[in-house]
């Protein structure tokens, strides 16, 4: 077999691993309640970009959180610039704006001057193995394990991440993950003053 030959079946072999990692990814399916189930829920929400979804799949201390980051580096802006580019309103309308809303606008201006950094985030493959229940007085904590590969990454090692969940009215949502970190160092790094489409 040629050099050539060989190197064509490594590549379909690597392709056939990982479509079958993500087959198997999207068969898993995880009983209503369970903070399986919001992660779930979180993931699906965040791959197909349906922010208004995935910003109630949060915990509202999240939210809360990144309200106050946001509105941080829309007051830092003088010129209205940022509240205008990133999140198509003016500072004031941000202030009274939901904080599910305010999170999707967030998102979406993510999505404008951030795309390779989010794609990176949402095509990656997921499987969810379990959660555990941290100690608490009222139960209200757990910790989900998910394992996740890059897409087409035939051979390489998949890593293990860990996503928070805390209790809302009966309802487990996320308190934070490893997607959440990366998003909130993008709006970190907002060029404040500057337009961040072209």
């Amino acid at each position: 077999m040629t050099s050539g030959a060989v190197k064509r079946w490594c590549t379909i072999g690597a392709v056939a691993a990982a479509l079958a990692w993500h087959t198997a990814a999207l068969a898993q399916e995880y009983e209503v309640g369970t903070p399986e189930a919001g992660a779930d829920e979180f993931y699906r929400s965040f791959r197909t970009h349906r922010w208004e979804e995935m910003a109630a799949t949060l915990h509202p201390e999240a939210r809360d959180l990144f309200r106050e980051r946001i509105l941080a580096v829309v007051r830092g802006d003088d010129s209205g610039t940022v509240a205008a580019e990133v999140f198509g309103a003016t500072p004031e309308a941000l202030v009274a704006m939901d904080t599910r809303l305010l999170f999707a606008r967030l998102m979406r201006g993510i999505a404008g001057y951030a795309p390779g950094m989010l794609q990176a985030m949402t095509t990656k493959d997921v499987r969810i193995l379990g959660h555990v229940t941290e100690a608490s007085d009222d139960g209200s904590l757990a910790h989900v394990v998910i394992r996740s590969r890059e897409p087409l990454s035939g051979s390489a090692p998949s890593r293990v991440e860990i996503l928070s969940f805390g209790l809302d009215d009966g309802v487990w949502r996320v308190t934070w993950s490893d997607e959440l970190d990366v998003v909130a160092s993008a709006l970190v790094a907002v060029p404040t003053g500057e337009a961040p489409f072209p």
